[in-house]
């Protein structure tokens, strides 16, 4: 290969990120520009209430668009993304685990930039099936865990019949 044409290929690998806010290893994804497929894949963490375990899991198995050049790559996903909610009680009997459900307004877009090591992924979830068969206990105990943070941001109105969950990683 002649010098200089190895940057002429496109990106191509999976791209671990990691937000530089939050506390650390709890706002982590991974972009992935492999070939053909294109997805991203991602998870919180916090601490509830009575010290529960708190994930939001998030991906993008079938991507609405996405693309890649020799400096970086973009995956988006406009709708139907995969989120999950996972309490994991200390000593109470909220445990939660909804698996992976497909909502129909949730969705994602992701960028990286590989040779500046930066990347993004936003998160953006609303409607009335995000928080659906959840107690109030176990919805509080989200709220709780996320309060505080500028990368989470959860609201419920407040019959609970309606939520939105968004979800920022900037890593600089």
């Amino acid at each position: 290969m002649a010098a200089g044409s190895a940057s002429a290929q496109r990106i191509d690998d999976e791209f671990d990120l990691t937000d530089d806010v939050a506390p650390a290893g709890t706002n982590t994804a991974i972009v992935e520009i492999d070939g053909k497929v294109f997805g991203v894949d991602g998870q919180v963490n916090g601490i509830g209430t009575q010290g529960d375990q708190c994930a939001i899991v998030y991906n993008t198995d079938e991507p609405t668009s996405a693309s890649a050049n020799n400096k970086n790559g973009k995956v988006a996903q406009s709708s139907f993304t995969d989120i999950g909610f996972v309490i994991l009680p200390v000593t109470s009997p909220r445990a939660l685990d909804t698996g992976l459900v497909s909502t129909e307004k949730c969705k994602v877009s992701s960028s990286v930039d590989p040779a500046a090591g930066k990347g993004k992924v936003s998160v953006n979830c609303k409607g009335a099936n995000v928080f659906a068969n959840f107690t109030a206990d176990q919805v509080n105990s989200f709220i709780a865990a996320f309060q505080t943070r500028k990368d989470v941001k959860i609201k419920v109105n407040q019959t609970g019949s309606e939520g939105s969950v968004a979800i920022k990683l900037n890593q600089k």
